[in-house]
This record gives structure tokens, sequence and C-alpha cells, in this order.
């Protein structure tokens, strides 16, 4: 009965081993692989349970007992599984990835350090916004490796990717000056040498274009030449920064608020990035407006012209400075070596720069101490006719502005046409005038012949108080009186000798 019972011992024994070790989950076997790679398992190898099969029966029931070795059989598969798994085990050890991911978190801290800051208008003198943002300023940082960036509309900078040794770091601007530089500067600049007004600390640094050290009407004078767009402005329309730059021995930790102001050399009046075409009233006053026309001429050709322009509303507001750009048909008139006349006008005792070297346009920039008090011509412009008869060049104003916009100015454009030169006629011509010099409009003047041959002849003088009498005969002597309601003007009696005959009648004080 024992016999019969270890054949089928033997038969378990041979379906136990290897099937079980195979279902067994050995990756449970992988635990305890990790956690005891006991060589019992090696050891296991020497219970001769094949000896014990091939040995006769009757023992068998007391070894079939200790083959509960079975338990031990199915541990000597894992030996197996064991030699064959820690070959992973070791492949696991591929957690030096983490040792990695260390290396790669001591990258972060080097791209943390920052500078940072924002760049202001530093001359806000008159009425504006309280702060103004100068954008396209190049901030550079000289350093290995060098960096930079540029302001935007907010006027910040943003500076990343320091290297280990010292930086340097400078603004810089080109461009933009938006038309801030104009006669008025040049004025206020004028004003200020003769102690007729004070500047502030960023006003001063700003009018001393000419880097003397001290502010004169030499730099108002290159002002003026800058507005005109001529040569010879000294440092106008360059940018300077308050700090001019900053170092530091080293960029280790973020650094915020390292802002600079901006000033425009020239920008006396500090409106530089004004949105609107014109300045409020300086004072706050009510704003009235102030009307230029130019006009409307018929003169020969090859023959000078003498083109008079008027104005209107401009007595008693401070206007001490103005400026014009005005477009002409240069196939028709040019200018002459000195286009621009101002004695005799109400411009009288102000200072002049003129551009006329582009074809077809006169730039004009008038500035000075003492504000325009009357009404009148305000300058002459002095061109040649040198178009065919019948042509016809427009006088169009591209831009009239006092002061820098106040008061509003309404400009009315004029045109010179050009007719046959007709055979020289004796004329009388000339122009009736204030006792401080200024034309006197709309007043009758007459023309007696004192012989009583030829009719007496009546004219209205113009804006500008000019007059004139044709067709007379030389060798015959006239009397020209006028009539006008503020003025007394006594009569003068002229010979006529030559073919044109100018004066002067000025009222009496």
């Amino acid at each position: 009965a024992t016999e019969t019972f270890t054949p089928t011992a033997t038969n378990t024994a041979t379906d136990t081993p290897t099937p079980t070790a195979t279902e067994t989950f050995t990756p449970t076997a992988t635990n305890t692989a990790t956690d005891t790679p006991t060589p019992t398992a090696t050891e296991t190898f020497t219970p001769t349970a094949t000896n014990t099969a091939t040995d006769t029966p009757t023992p068998t029931a007391t070894e079939t007992f200790t083959p509960t070795a079975t338990n031990t059989a199915t541990d000597t598969p894992t030996p197996t599984a064991t030699e064959t798994f820690t070959p992973t085990a070791t492949n696991t050890a591929t957690d030096t990835p983490t040792a990695t991911a260390t290396a790669t978190s001591t990258f972060t801290p080097t791209p943390i350090a920052v500078i940072s800051g924002t760049v202001t208008y530093g001359n806000s003198k008159l009425p504006g916004p309280a702060t103004r943002f100068v954008p396209n300023v190049l901030i550079s940082a000289a350093g290995s490796p060098p960096l930079s960036d540029t302001t935007g509309a907010p006027g910040t900078y943003w500076l990343t990717g320091f290297g280990a040794g010292a930086y340097t770091i400078t603004p810089t601007k080109t461009g933009g000056q938006n038309g801030a530089i104009t006669s008025f500067d040049a004025s206020l600049i004028a004003q200020y040498s003769v102690g007729n007004l004070s500047l502030d600390a960023n006003q001063k640094i700003v009018a001393d274009v000419s880097g003397a050290g001290g502010i004169s009407s030499f730099d108002a004078s290159m002002v003026a030449r800058y507005a005109a767009s001529v040569a010879g402005s000294g440092s106008s329309g360059n940018w300077l920064f308050d700090p001019t730059s900053n170092f530091h021995a080293s960029v280790t930790s973020s650094i915020t608020g390292e802002d600079y102001s901006a000033l425009l050399m020239g920008d006396v009046t500090g409106n530089w990035g004004d949105p609107s075409p014109f300045r409020p009233a300086i004072g706050g006053g009510p704003e009235r407006s102030a009307s230029v026309t130019a006009p409307t001429l018929v003169t020969p050709t090859d023959k000078d012209v003498v083109i008079p322009v008027a104005v209107q509303g401009a007595a008693n507001k401070g206007i001490v400075s103005y400026e014009f750009d005005l477009r002409y048909d240069p196939q028709v008139i040019q200018p002459q070596a000195n286009p621009v006349e101002l004695t005799g006008t109400v411009s009288d005792g102000l200072s002049v720069v003129v551009n006329a070297t582009s074809r077809g346009l006169l730039r004009v920039v008038v500035y000075g101490v003492t504000p325009l008090d009357t009404n009148g011509v305000l300058l002459n412009l002095r061109f040649t006719a040198v178009g065919a008869p019948g042509t016809v060049s427009p006088l169009t104003w591209e831009r009239m502005v006092f002061n820098e916009g106040t008061p509003r100015t309404f400009a009315t454009d004029g045109q010179v046409e050009l007719v046959t030169a007709t055979p020289i006629q004796p004329e009388i011509s000339g122009r009736l005038l204030t006792a401080s010099g200024q034309g006197i409009p709309n007043a009758r003047v007459t023309l007696t012949d004192t012989t009583g041959q030829a009719r007496s002849r009546t004219v209205i003088s113009n804006g500008f108080g000019v007059f004139r009498f044709g067709d007379l005969r030389i060798g015959q002597t006239y009397t020209i009186s006028v009539n006008s309601k503020q003025y007394e003007i006594t009569p003068l009696t002229v010979s006529v000798t030559g073919n044109l005959v100018n004066v002067d009648l000025i009222a009496v004080q």
C-alpha cells in the first residue's frame, strides 16, 4: 500500500515542480529575491530528491514526507527565478536618472538674475502729462555675454542671461524728437539770455546746445537753426540720460527699479510727446486765433517780386516766435539770396533763420525777445519771377505756427501770376505808416496834378498801407493827400523825375 503511494508521489513530484514554479507568481518572488537572495536556494539543490526517486519504494513514505520539500521543490525553481531576475534588479538600479534630475535642478538658478526699470521724460515744465514714458530707448549691457533690450510704449526694459563678470548698463536713443524743438524754444533761450525769464535745472541743461557751459543768444540761434533744418545746430535734437549708465561688479540676483530720466536737447518748453497739435495757452486765459494771409499778386516776368504776408489778431498775445513752411512753384518764382525781410514789419527786431535749399519749399523760423504788439505786415518775402507770362505759382502754407501753437493760426493761401512786361511808365508808389512804422490800411489816398491838367485820382491803401498811382508823366508835379479816420497825415508834393517815385507818408503823432 505504501508502494502504490510512492508512484503517485512521484507523479505529483513531476506535476508540481515546474508548472507551479511558472505559475507561482515569481514577481512576488522578486520581492523576496530583493529581500533575500539567499544562497539556501543553491543549497536546496542538494536535497537529492532525484536519488530518493530512484531509491526503492519503502523509504519513499518517510522520504516523500520530507519532500514536503515539495515546498523546497517549489523553492528550487525560485533560484532560477532569482538568478534571472537579479539582472533586472540591477537594471532597476537605473534609479540613476534621479541623479540627472538633481543635476538639472542646479541649472535653474542661472536665468533668475534680472535687471529691469523704466525710462521717463525728465523735462515737464509746461502743462502736460505728469509722467511721460519714453519708448525705443536701447538699453545695452556691456559684459560677457553682452545683452540688450529696447523700451516699449510703457518705457520699460528687462535684461536677463547675465554672465559671471561685471556689467555696465547704458541707455541710448536716436530719433523720436516728434517736432518738440521749435522757434519758441529758441525764443525762451533768448529771453533767458537777457534776463527776461528764469529756467529750472533741466531747462538749463537742454538749453546749452552749444556745450559752452552757459546759455546765450548763440544757443538760441542754434535751436532756431535746428527748427529750420539748417546745419550748425549744436547738440539740438540729441538725447541725454540721467544717470548716463550703471555699473555692476556682478549680477547674481534680480535688480528692479533701475530707472532712467531722458532729456531732449533744445526742448526748453518740455513739450515732447504732447499728442495735441497746439499747446494750451500759457497762463490759462481764453485762447483766440490769429490769421495769416498770403496775397494774390500779378507781376511782370523777369522782375523782382515782393510778397507781403499780412497778420491779424497777433497783437498783444505774447507772440515771440513763429515758423512756417511755404510751398511755391520753382518754375515760376525763385527765392532771392535773402528771401525774408523783417525791417519795417511787425517782426522788426526779431531774428530770422531761413532754409531755401529744397526747391519749391521755403522754411522760415523767426524768434526773439519782444512780443508782437501790432498787426500788419508780418514779413516780406523776396522772389524773382522766372516763369513765362501767364504762368501762376501758388503760395501754399504747409505749416504756420505762432509760439508752440498759441494762439491758434488760420492761414490763407495766395498766388503769384506772371504777365508780359509792359513798357515802363512813370508811377508813384509808397506806404502809409504810423509813427512806429506800421502800415495804415483802408485809408483814402488822393493824387492831384498841381498844374490842373489832369483830374484827381483816388485809391485805397491795402492791408499793409501800400498805395500806387501809374500812367504819370515825367516832369510833372503831384500832391498826395490822405484821408484816414484814425490818423492825421500831412499832404506831400512830389515831382516825377524818373520812371518810379517811391514815397512813404508818416502819420503825425
